[in-house]
């Protein structure tokens, strides 16, 4: 009836959910924006962002500080020449 539960690394390795996401920014933010603040790449992580994880504060903000640093490989991917997305589910830095 309904869409098993699944956990977000099983949701970051499926094929279908990068497109699927994809639309959805498309249609519910990039068609709000002006060109040059569309998203236009974006990584489904296999986890979500934690306070655990140094990655969000106690009030769940981002600190893009520790995001820019642990994640820094995944970055510099979605940015080098030629490279849509990673072929395989990240791996943050430790």
């Amino acid at each position: 009836a309904g869409v098993p539960l699944v956990s977000v690394a099983d949701l970051s390795a499926d094929e279908h959910v990068p497109a699927f996401l994809a639309d959805g920014v498309e249609s519910d933010c990039n068609s709000k924006v002006a060109r040059y603040q569309t998203i236009k790449k974006f990584v489904v992580l296999p986890h979500m962002l934690s306070v655990e994880g140094g990655e969000l504060t106690p009030t769940m903000k981002i600190k893009r500080n520790v995001i820019n640093e642990k994640y820094k490989a995944i970055i510099d991917g979605m940015y080098s020449p030629g490279s849509a997305r990673p072929s395989e589910p990240p791996q943050p830095r430790p």
